[in-house]
């Protein structure tokens, strides 16, 4: 995406009409290949539709998501083959239109998630985040935040707690760790488009001072967290994971989600070669999220 001011003249717009069970692991590929602002109709002629910038190149875009696209029976036997088309449509602040697909929303019986374009709405009890994700990844809607939230929210923290949060998007899972009482969190992401849009949210919720937004690759942080969440693919995960395990103080935790129900099994022997200990698997939909931990020895020797 370009700088803020800098807008397309066209937009490559991909729909995807794909059956509902299958929709959030579209969802997540089109982001993963660069689309913001990802919308999901569940009506009878269920589709995902995204937005690339007009200069992205097509055919590549095409190559990449129909190679996704002809895994997905495989992977959700039993559902119709996907299709996809792609057409050029002209600047219109698409933004604006995929806004209507994101109302308030109970991610937890504790949180709610709420447009920063929307009215405050009466939340007797829990807490609210205040969101303008714009074209990064993260507003609760998808299955893989939603667990990675409630799996924070099951954690007991000692007093001072830090946090790393890996791949932050949006922002939300910082936002939300100052809110649960982190006294530092670091989120780092690879994209300053991203970072740009979190830096926003960071201002629309309290406690912003507690958050360092960084594009700092995580190999060179030598300090440990007590809690490191990481919310992204599993090809991603399973590269990062020994740098992700360095990082997690010996009593700390370990969050990975985005990940599908089967593809845990990976994620955990990995983990396990590097003495984690599965502590918890949450999930949702075809989605899971992990919850890990050092083994004791392990404890014993980084102490």
């Amino acid at each position: 995406m370009g700088g803020e001011g800098e807008r397309p003249l066209s937009w490559l717009e991909i729909t995807v009409h794909v059956d509902t069970v299958a929709a959030d692991a579209v969802a997540a590929r089109l982001f993963d290949l660069g689309c913001g602002g990802v919308v999901t109709e569940e009506a009878s002629n269920p589709f995902v539709r995204a937005y690339l910038p007009g200069g992205s190149d097509p055919e590549q875009i095409r190559f990449l998501l129909q190679t996704f696209l002809d895994r997905l029976p495989v992977l959700f036997p039993g559902i119709e083959r996907p299709t996809a088309s792609f057409r050029n449509v002209p600047d219109r602040d698409w933004g604006l239109t995929w806004r209507r697909f994101f109302r308030p929303l109970r991610v937890t019986p504790r949180l709610w998630v709420v447009p920063a374009w929307e009215a405050m709405p009466d939340v007797p009890e829990g807490r609210v985040i205040r969101m303008d994700p714009g074209p990064a990844f993260g507003t609760g809607s998808h299955e893989s935040t939603r667990l990675c939230l409630r799996a924070m929210e099951r954690i007991s923290m000692p007093d001072g707690w830090r946090m790393m949060d890996v791949g932050t998007g949006s922002g939300i899972l910082a936002v939300y760790g100052a809110m649960l009482g982190a006294s530092w969190v670091e989120a780092v992401d690879v994209d300053p488009d991203a970072l740009a849009w979190a830096e926003k949210n960071l201002y629309l919720n309290p406690n912003p001072e507690k958050i360092h937004l960084s594009l700092k690759p995580i190999e060179s942080y030598t300090e440990r967290f007590d809690l490191v969440a990481a919310n992204i693919l599993l090809g991603v995960i399973l590269d990062l994971l020994p740098q992700l395990a360095r990082l997690v103080a010996p009593r700390g935790r370990l969050i990975l989600s985005g990940l599908l129900k089967d593809q845990t099994e990976a994620a955990l022997l990995k983990s396990s070669r590097l003495h984690l200990k599965h502590l918890e698997t949450l999930e949702e939909g075809e989605w899971a999220c992990l919850v890990l931990a050092f083994r004791e020895q392990e404890n014993k020797r980084a102490r």
